[in-house]
């Protein structure tokens, strides 16, 4: 990682103070307004894709397993150069403008970064994970941009309109969702990319995301379930993956087996898409 960013083009001003972005997550929504960017359906003319470190097991809908990192440098950039898009990977910044270390590596070394995980006593710790690792680099990337305003496209589809939050915390970056303006599902989403021959993640999420459903664990590596129940079993005893608070390699079957309910999927648009 250079200077937090990947990209194909550096860090070049936009050519004017406001700029329309998307997010790309790397799942079929975010590919889906690639495409529609491309097209000019949609107005945003940079891709911007958030490097948390914690997307190291993604299933593509090929079936092969891949990287967020493979799946930009393979992917992502060389559809962004064909539609005309920049694309930007990026890691965020501390206050003395060094990257960030990954989730997985503050996790690795029993630090919970933000990470919503479930306390044995009950209850669960706040989320800023997504603050740090998603909003904190895209709108970093915007500044070094010379945006003065800007607007991202959030990869929500219909299928979840309820996780539609506006963010009001700073005045000069706000965000939308295309894909429900247009009236797009999933289904229909994936059928047309794949009928384009677009990969994209099945479950675009951290590994570790607390906020993962029984499918979404399901469709996780065995390495990476036995790499996280390890992470876990680190955290002492009091901290846990699953709302059923017990070692992974005991719930993912439960919630496989749905004796656990379906989790609400993480309110910020920024994450699963």
């Amino acid at each position: 990682m250079i200077n937090g960013t990947i990209g194909q083009t550096g860090f070049i001003p936009h050519p004017t103070n406001h700029i329309e972005a998307l997010n790309n997550g790397g799942g079929a929504p975010s590919m889906m307004m690639m495409v529609l960017a491309g097209q000019r359906k949609i107005p945003s003319t940079i891709c911007i894709t958030a490097d948390t470190g914690s997307e190291e097991d993604c299933l593509l809908n090929t079936g092969e397993r891949v990287t967020m990192t493979q799946f930009y440098n393979d992917v992502i950039e060389p559809l962004g150069i064909e539609l005309g898009i920049k694309t930007y990977y990026v890691r965020g910044l501390d206050k003395n403008k060094k990257p960030l270390p990954s989730i997985m590596d503050k996790l690795r070394d029993g630090i919970i970064p933000g990470v919503p995980t479930y306390g044995s006593k009950g209850g669960q710790l706040k989320q800023g994970c997504t603050q740090k690792w998603k909003v904190r680099p895209i709108r970093q990337t915007l500044r070094k941009l010379e945006a003065k305003t800007a607007r991202s496209a959030l990869g929500l589809t219909m299928d979840e309109v309820e996780r539609v939050r506006q963010h009001n915390d700073v005045k000069w970056h706000w965000v939308w969702w295309p894909l429900i303006e247009l009236g797009l599902y999933r289904a229909g989403i994936n059928e047309t990319l794949e009928k384009m021959s677009i990969p994209y993640m099945i479950a675009s999420q951290c590994d570790n995301c607390p906020h993962k459903n029984g499918p979404r664990w399901e469709r996780t590596s065995q390495e990476k379930l036995q790499e996280l129940a390890m992470i876990e079993a680190g955290l002492g005893g009091t901290q846990f993956f699953t709302p059923l608070r017990i070692p992974l390699l005991e719930a993912v079957p439960k919630m496989i087996n749905k004796e656990q309910l379906t989790l609400p999927f993480c309110e910020s648009g920024y994450c699963m898409t």
